[in-house]
């Protein structure tokens, strides 16, 4: 009886091993996503002030930052990118490395300096607060109505911005 309740136990280990194990990654993996959609604090602090602190200080980080976007009543507050293509920033970050979160960026088509009638950013909805994860609060009305607002922020100005429509893709269209 107890060779049996002995394999049994070793049984039921070995299985259960493979969760943890997994459970361990994926909290893992977790973390490591949410940091790299992390922005230092101290652009952050920057990009409320009046002038182009900011921008000097990411051209000493980043070549692809092109403007800063804040939405009012959200948490987006990034740098916006712009790369050759739409698929560069998907997985990288706005200095150009590797970043599962990837970036808020430029449509490539758009003008850089925001000069089209319509000026398409892209983004990862995350799942943790970050990146545009706000952006579903947009399909709820009354939330949409109160908070058109948001500011992007470009070397030599400010310009507001009014939120026009909200549209929810599927990643694979």
């Amino acid at each position: 009886m107890k060779l049996v309740n002995s394999l049994l136990n070793f049984i039921m280990y070995v299985a259960l091993a493979p969760l943890v194990l997994v459970s361990l990654y994926v909290i893992y993996d977790s973390c490591k996503v949410s940091k790299s959609a992390a922005i230092d604090a101290s652009l952050v602090s920057l990009v409320n002030q009046d002038g182009d602190e900011v921008f000097d200080a990411l051209e000493e980080e980043s070549e692809y930052t092109i403007a800063w976007l804040r939405i009012e009543g959200t948490n987006i507050n990034y740098p916006v990118v712009k790369g050759k293509d739409n698929a560069w920033f998907l997985n990288r970050n706005y200095r150009g490395e590797f970043a599962t979160a990837g970036s808020l960026f430029l449509d490539y088509r758009n003008e850089g300096d925001f000069s089209d009638a319509f000026s398409i950013i892209y983004g990862h909805r995350m799942g943790n607060g970050e990146m545009f994860s706000d952006i579903q609060k947009f399909k709820n009305d009354d939330f949409f109505s109160a908070h058109k607002r948001g500011v992007l922020k470009r070397r030599g100005g400010s310009y507001g911005l009014e939120i026009s429509a909200y549209a929810e893709v599927n990643s694979k269209d």
